[in-house]
């Protein structure tokens, strides 16, 4: 099973989204849209949220990097500014 682990580790692990290996986020950075859907109504409605005083969170266990493209790629450029 250790070697299972080690695999999954590179395959999936921060260093493999960083240097584009591993297979799976090499075709994630190649094609974004293939695999993230863009959802702006998703976008406004949790910029309504906000704006009727509602705190909005974004809760993940991504590392920041993967998080942010693929929020960016899903709700937009400057989608910091909707969460608190």
């Amino acid at each position: 099973m250790p070697d299972v682990l080690a695999g999954m580790w590179k395959a999936f692990g921060q260093e493999a989204f960083a240097g584009g290996t591993g297979g799976f986020f090499s075709a994630l950075r190649a094609e974004p849209s293939k695999y993230i859907m863009s959802r702006p109504t998703v976008r406004a409605w949790l910029e309504r949220l906000r704006a009727d005083g509602i705190k909005v969170l974004l809760v993940t266990n991504s590392h920041a990097d993967y998080a942010s493209f693929t929020a960016t790629h899903a709700l937009g450029p400057g989608w910091e500014e909707i969460f608190d």
